[in-house]
């Protein structure tokens, strides 16, 4: 009987965490994002440095589109096309990329994403820093972020794990409405592809 208690109480110690990490997940008003985003740019071999509220008002941009990428990801590497196309039709939006991961090799995603002609930069998140500030899970994540530094809406950037099959287009969706200054319908969308590896 005891024995039986106390894995019980054990189960229920380890899922309360996950639980309130779910919750929290799915509203970004409890978010405490970073104020800024400082990383080494794969694409120009150099470090970047983004302050969300300082630099979108000195560029005249609405906000910041933070997709979480990864060159070993099928689902990742199957929106790539998506967000350069989206990042023509929304220029008024920072498009940045983001690759988090432990065990990856700098060199490696280094040459595959500059084979890919990406337009938008691609931060090198080797500590995860960026990934564990943002509560990154997945990828493709993407999050988009208000002229004042706000989230607005972070998930999926569509209902697939291959944009080929996609019936929902989330992020573009989310653009469109915040370019024509209309509320989002949807502040979160599960994403779904490659985790993250911590």
């Amino acid at each position: 009987m005891k024995k039986t208690f106390h894995s019980i109480l054990f189960f229920l110690m380890i899922m309360a965490p996950l639980t309130n990490v779910r919750a929290s997940l799915s509203e970004p008003k409890n978010f405490n994002l970073p104020k800024k985003v400082e990383a080494f740019n794969l694409l120009q071999n150099k470090m970047f440095k983004w302050d969300f509220k300082k630099s979108v008002s000195q560029k005249d941009l609405k906000g910041t589109v933070i997709s979480f990428l990864s060159s070993k990801c099928p689902c990742s590497n199957s929106h790539l096309i998506h967000l350069m196309d989206l990042q023509e039709k929304f220029p008024q939006f920072l498009f940045i990329g983001i690759n988090s991961n432990k065990k990856g090799i700098k060199k490696e995603i280094q040459s595959f994403f500059k084979k890919k002609g990406l337009s938008f930069p691609i931060l090198f998140d080797k500590n995860l820093k960026l990934a564990n500030s943002f509560r990154a899970i997945k990828t493709p994540h993407t999050f988009v972020v208000s002229e004042q530094g706000k989230l607005l809406f972070h998930g999926g950037i569509t209902n697939s794990i291959n944009f080929k099959f996609a019936t929902k287009f989330y992020l573009r969706e989310s653009l469109s409405r915040l370019s024509n200054k209309k509320p989002l319908e949807k502040i979160y969308a599960r994403a779904i592809g490659c985790s993250i590896t911590r």
